[in-house]
């Protein structure tokens, strides 16, 4: 693998709504910013999404938009990882927040640890963005434990290795395959992961 050092922010996304912005705008604004950001466009609709994309965002030079003509999440965000050139991808939905923080922690920690994945606590926000409750998520040897029962990390809240992901062949086909499909078959591997018990992202329920 050619990556160069950094950190890639990684959407996908097939709508725009009255969260799209909100959600990219906070992981464009952190205190480590990202090298660049791929935004994966898909769906019958992404013509006018890109469009509209790249009005909002047109001043900023960091940002990919990629088209895809397939409405599946697996796929597009295999078609992004593709297109990130940066060691270290950071996951982010369109209707979530990254705290200002997120990209600086969560880059420390996993070149401190020397890990190839690393998730968070989070807050619950609800449609208006108020906080409805946290979650932390299991650290260290209890995530493999958790794994077999339930997920052990929020997915839009991970940051990893690209050439880790890449060298298990990414996401599974399928439209409910995607993160947990990835954990369980990475735990067969010789992997390094771990959860931050602070939080860093805001999840939202709607």
């Amino acid at each position: 693998m050619s990556e160069k050092y950094g950190v890639s922010g990684l959407i996908a996304l097939n709508n725009i709504d009255k969260y799209t912005r909100l959600a990219i705008d906070s992981i464009l604004n952190q205190t480590r910013s990202l090298d660049e950001l791929v935004v994966v466009v898909n769906g019958k609709n992404r013509a006018f999404i890109k469009s509209t994309l790249t009005e909002w965002y047109a001043e900023i030079s960091n940002i990919k938009f990629i088209d895809c003509s397939l409405e599946q999440l697996s796929f597009a965000l295999n078609l992004g990882l593709t297109k990130c050139e940066y060691k270290y991808v950071a996951r982010m939905d369109a209707d979530d927040i990254s705290h200002p923080e997120r990209i600086a922690t969560q880059l420390e920690f996993m070149e401190a640890q020397n890990l190839d994945v690393v998730g968070c606590a989070i807050n619950k926000i609800n449609s208006s963005s108020e906080i409805i409750g946290e979650v932390s998520y299991p650290r260290g040897n209890k995530i493999n434990d958790k794994l077999k029962f339930s997920n052990p990390f929020c997915h839009p809240a991970v940051m990893f290795k690209k050439e880790t992901i890449m060298m298990a062949r990414g996401y599974n086909a399928g439209f409910k395959s995607e993160d947990y499909d990835l954990w369980l078959r990475l735990a067969r591997t010789d992997i390094r992961w771990d959860n931050i018990e602070n939080i860093l992202f805001s999840y939202r329920i709607h």
